[in-house]
This record gives structure tokens, sequence and C-alpha cells, in this order.
């Protein structure tokens, strides 16, 4: 896992620890002091590395509470 990857992962696992919900990108970006798209774009590299799970909508957007966190071995 990239450092980048890393931070953006352990600061998903820390929100849902402390609020038993997936954050908004939003609140994921204000958490980690970052601009929203770059939040986004961090979501996206982890849904590539098979981190998340983040379903599109029948429109094709991201919803942020939908994301889940993938148990992965050695991650």
């Amino acid at each position: 896992m990239t450092p980048i990857n890393r931070q953006t992962f352990d600061a998903l696992v820390a929100w849902v620890a402390s609020h038993g919900y997936p954050p908004s990108i939003r609140e994921l970006a204000d958490a980690m002091g970052l601009a929203h798209s770059v939040a986004y774009r961090r979501l996206r590299l982890l849904e590539d590395a098979g981190l998340i799970e983040w379903p599109a909508s029948s429109l094709g957007s991201r919803r942020s509470r939908t994301m889940r966190l993938v148990k992965k071995e050695g991650a």
C-alpha cells in the first residue's frame, strides 16, 4: 500500500470507528486537511487498489456514505 493510500485508508478506518458510518467526501477532506477534489481522487485510488468498495449509482456518480472498507490480507 502506498503512503497516500495508507494515510487515506487509516483516516477512513478512524472515522468509521469513531462515528459508526463512512464519512462524506467533504468530512474526509476536512478531517485530513485536503481539498474536496483531492479527497475524491484519493478515494478513487483506494477503490482502484481494492481497499474500498464504492458502488456507483444508476447515474454513474458515487455516493459518499455507500463506501465500504474491504479487509485485505497484509493491508
